[in-house]
């Protein structure tokens, strides 16, 4: 376990106006802060540019100093975000997030927003779908606020549900504008992804993709789409590869994934948002609301939001101090919008009471956590001014508020934030259990009285900790925690897909084969290799598991004799499918999914020997092991002529996994039955891609194939074998197996 320190202390002042009071979260891009401005006497938030990449904090003087070989990325990204802040400063669109300051200090920049209440469409769609109407009433309200965007020559650059408001009153608003993100990185080349997969289009995954309007278009198509179908949109690299290479797009239409869900008329428009071109595309905001206007009236009534369920909200010493029978905000969510490179934001409205909002945990990409709140207590006597339900269409509004107390000079308390690298961590703090906590999730408690605290940490799959934490008068203490994982069991199977999986341990072999192996190849060149444990698939994936993702999959016949048996390895599958599978089941289950490198696959397949097969290396006794081409094969396809397996193993096309004798560790059909994809690009010389998974978005080169299959001849049938294919290849003999991490 260690300590750090990322932000600013608490009561710190900023450009002599904004007193720090809470840390609301943090990202990769910077810090967003919980502030009380002291000329008009109200909170703001304060999003502070630090890029956790290009610099640091000087604890001494506050200043941010940039990574010696990063500092001319740092002032770029620093001038980026600047003018984005100033460009959106001059908005004043109901439906656009609002800045009402910049300003520079401590060797970096500030942005201080607004406040509103409600939660985003990426929260709200967790709740449950949206009806027809709600769809509707969304559309031109945003069409309309991006439009004044693309008018003063500006983009988004990322729109999605989790970018998208739905504000108590005033309807939907666009927040975490990703322009001064997306050029940092871009410059930088180094930074964290720029894009959000399914709902990016192909010009933002190249420097050299020109991007217009259309390119946010894409983004709300996607967020269409989403809302229609249930289905975040397939990758649109993967999408632009299968329509290149003359295949059908995987993106099942929305016209077909909607049908009976919304018009037809909607269906149609939805799917031309997401056409691959961007000349295929409408071109403008005009063009699409004049496209609904036609189908539908644009007087639909305001998305009207449902009440979010009251959980857990951390109230800090101040607050209490301030007003210690405040009644909890029936409406406890408070936004974090992020205009640009910030992680966590949020922003404050005007209110019309006087009090400043709750504290809320650390949130991560505009996704909003649950909070619980404090005891109700006795309305006041006196009942303040309220504004106009419609105050809220006006940024410029501000209600009459009487003056409030001033904030203390230093709360006599500190606060804790807590990471744990483990998800779901459930976590106690002097006995009593606080929430929470993960890798996204960090867990904040403020109000802490000073002087030591014990904290208890558990996790599913790891060994707990205990241990204490010392609490600073006005102090922030950030505290990571790593939790060791417990002795996991031999099997595994998971519910999701009933795919069943055994653990690997790790270690050291050769890969390859000796020069005097017979049947030995140039590509096979041998070297040691070492691999840390997995758990690998006890069979190859089956056209059963593979239709829980992709229901219409046939994986077709061979001369008449059926290969789309449940229990049949799935086949014609390219490796763009293999690894969607395992993305899908990554998120379907919460574990981490992928195909095997080719050394975990050869390791694996080894299992301990030596030997050409694991069986020995009799390539006859193959029969009792692993379904190959043998005389079956060879007397009912009568086209076969090359040579063959001179063993009987009943089979004549693909066998249902698991029928022949397991290896040592117990994996089924590692050799025959069908090829299965690695996720390591194929290189003839091994020159150390056999220990690493290709990307998806390289769609450039050969993926390696292993195990031969029961269409092939007994050289392919070794542990040392090797083919190359094209990753957007599919074929009647080629499948896959999965791996756990």
């Amino acid at each position: 376990m260690q300590t750090y320190n990322r932000n600013l202390p608490l009561n710190e002042r900023i450009g002599g106006r904004y007193r720090i009071q809470a840390v609301l979260g943090e990202g990769g891009f910077g810090v967003t802060y919980r502030a009380w401005d002291e000329r008009l006497e109200r909170v703001v938030v304060l999003k502070e540019y630090l890029p956790i990449e290009l610099g640091m904090r000087d604890t001494g003087t506050l200043r941010i100093v940039p990574h010696s070989q990063r500092e001319a990325d740092y002032h770029y990204g620093l001038g980026k975000y600047l003018d984005e802040a100033k460009a959106l400063a001059k908005f004043k669109h109901p439906h656009i997030v609002r800045i009402i300051d910049h300003l520079e200090a401590n060797g970096t920049a500030y942005i201080v927003m607004d406040f509103e209440e409600g939660e985003t469409l990426g929260e709200r769609l967790k709740r449950g779908s949206l009806n027809q109407n709600e769809i509707l009433a969304l559309l031109p309200p945003l069409l309309d606020g991006l439009q004044q965007v693309h008018q003063a020559g500006l983009l988004h650059r990322d729109i999605k549900p989790g970018n998208i408001f739905l504000r108590k009153q005033g309807g939907p608003l666009l927040i975490d504008f990703g322009s001064a993100r997306h050029a940092l990185g871009e410059h930088s080349r180094s930074l964290s992804a720029i894009v959000s997969p399914g709902y990016a289009p192909p010009e933002q995954y190249s420097t050299k993709g020109k991007q217009g309007p259309y390119t946010d278009l894409y983004g709300l198509g996607a967020v269409l789409y989403e809302l229609i179908s249930g289905e975040t949109p397939t990758e649109s690299p993967i999408r632009g590869h299968e329509l290149m290479d003359g295949r059908p797009d995987p993106l099942i239409p929305a016209l077909q994934a909607g049908k009976g869900k919304a018009p037809d008329g909607l269906l149609q428009l939805t799917d031309r948002l997401l056409a691959i071109p961007t000349g295929q595309r409408p071109q403008s905001c005009q063009e699409v609301l004049q496209a609904l206007k036609q189908q539908h009236p644009l007087d639909t009534p305001t998305l009207q939001l449902k009440p979010v369920p009251q959980k857990t909200r951390l109230v800090s010493e101040e607050e209490r101090w301030r007003n210690p029978a405040k009644k909890t905000n029936p409406w406890p969510w408070a936004i974090l919008a992020l205009v640009g490179l910030t992680s966590g934001a949020a922003y404050l409205a005007n209110r019309t009471d006087t009090q400043p909002v709750e504290p809320v945990a650390r949130m991560e990409r505009s996704e909003i956590r649950e909070a619980k709140p404090a005891e109700a207590a006795p309305a006041p006597a006196t009942a303040q001014p309220k504004a106009p339900d419609s105050a809220v269409l006006h940024p410029g509004y501000t209600a009459a508020q009487p003056t409030p107390p001033a904030p203390p000079p230093v709360p006599m308390t500190g606060q804790l934030q807590l990471n744990v690298d483990a998800p779901n961590a459930r976590v106690w703090l002097d006995g009593e259990e606080i929430g929470n906590a993960g890798p996204s999730q960090p867990l904040n408690q403020e109000g802490l009285s000073t002087g030591s605290h014990r904290i208890r940490i558990e996790a599913e799959g790891r060994q707990p900790w205990e241990g204490p934490v010392e609490i600073q008068r006005g102090q922030w203490k950030q505290v990571a925690a790593q939790l060791k994982p417990v002795e996991e069991a031999k099997e595994y199977r998971d519910p999701s897909s009933g795919i069943e999986f055994i653990k690997i341990e790790g270690g050291s072999f050769p890969m390859g084969s000796p020069a005097g192996e017979k049947d030995h190849q140039s590509d096979e060149k041998q070297h040691r290799v070492s691999v840390s444990s997995f758990y690998m698939g006890k069979h190859e994936v089956t056209n059963g598991q593979y239709r829980r993702f992709k229901p219409g999959h046939d994986s077709g016949d061979y001369n008449g004799k059926s290969l789309n048996g449940d229990s049949q390895p799935v086949v014609n599958v390219n490796w763009n499918d293999a690894t969607a599978y395992a993305e899908w089941l990554s998120r379907e289950s919460g574990k981490k999914y992928r195909l095997p490198t080719e050394a975990e696959w050869e390791y694996a397949a080894r299992a301990g020997t030596d030997t050409a097969r694991y069986w020995g290396d009799d390539p006859d006794r193959a029969c009792r092991y692993a379904n190959v081409h043998d005389q079956t094969s060879k007397r009912v396809n009568k086209d076969f002529t090359w040579e063959h397996h001179n063993c009987d193993d009943g089979q004549a096309v693909t066998a249902p996994v698991g029928k022949y004798q397991a290896n040592p560790w117990g994996l089924h059909d590692m050799l025959g039955n069908v090829w299965e994809w690695t996720c390591s690009a194929y290189d003839s010389d091994y020159g150390g891609s056999e220990k690493q998974c290709s990307s998806k978005n390289d769609a450039s080169g050969a993926r390696a194939l292993r195990g031969g299959s029961w269409f092939y001849r007994p050289r392919n049938a070794r542990s040392a074998d090797r083919n190359g294919y094209s990753p957007g290849a599919r074929d009647f003999d080629i499948g896959f197996r999965l791996l756990r991490d």
